[in-house]
């Protein structure tokens, strides 16, 4: 009897230990940089997100996704995306994606074109 009630107990203590836990363990795969860029002072943020998977063979793949977000808009202006095979090695960029978003002049444009 005593054994159930310490156990019950303990559960009770572990249960936010356990949330605790993994909230840190979601926190440590997004690595958050801040910096100022020199033109136009415009805030970016830098967000790594970071994964591992098998493949087929069994031999693991490292994968990495960096995100730059402007700050005052939340958009994302660059995504770069990289890959490593084993955990000492650097990561290897395979390509980049720029975003662009048309001005607000740019959309009432297309809009009166469109006889919208």
């Amino acid at each position: 009897m005593i054994a159930v009630g310490l156990k019950s107990r303990l559960a009770g203590y572990c249960r936010p230990l356990y949330i605790v836990l993994a909230v840190l363990l979601c926190l440590s795969f997004w690595i958050i940089l801040t910096y100022c860029t020199k033109a136009g002072q415009d805030s970016i943020k830098v967000y790594d997100l970071t994964w591992t998977y098998k493949t087929g063979e069994g031999s693991e793949v490292f994968r990495k996704w960096r995100y730059f977000i402007e700050s005052k808009t939340n958009l994302p202006r660059k995504v770069q995306k990289y890959h490593k095979l084993a955990p000492e090695d650097d990561y290897i960029l395979e390509e980049t994606l720029r975003v662009d978003y048309p001005s607000a002049d740019e959309i009432r444009l297309v809009i009166r074109d469109a006889g919208l």
